[in-house]
């Protein structure tokens, strides 16, 4: 889960009975109770860049572009020239990525996409 990669501060909190505690999504958390006591965690699952994506994928597979296979690197002794190939292929992906999310009908089919999930 890559915790160990974690940038944020760390921070301590000491809650008393009614108390209550608001941690943003994304925030690693771990609770610890000095007396025998009783809590309750509600999540909420907001949507992320990730749902975005995931919505984009089925247009994507109507792309020749987006399907087209690589050439294996096994294809190439020199490193050089199989990095370039993927320098050239992924700035081609990123070209046709910022065309799709600059369609007018974005916004609206990302909100069909969330609407047909629930």
């Amino acid at each position: 889960m890559n915790y160990e990669r974690e940038i944020m501060p760390i921070s301590r909190c000491r809650l008393i009975g009614g108390d209550w505690l608001y941690i943003p999504s994304g925030y690693w958390h771990m609770g610890r109770a000095d007396a025998e006591s009783i809590s309750l965690a509600v999540g909420v699952t907001p949507r992320t860049g990730f749902d975005l994506l995931d919505s984009l994928r089925r247009s994507l597979l109507d792309s020749p572009l987006w399907r087209r296979r690589f050439v294996p690197p096994s294809a190439w002794e020199d490193a050089g020239a199989m990095a370039s190939y993927f320098e050239k292929a992924i700035a081609e992906l990123a070209i046709d990525l910022t065309k799709t999310f600059n369609r007018e009908s974005i916004v609206d089919d990302f909100v069909t996409y969330l609407r047909n999930r629930i």
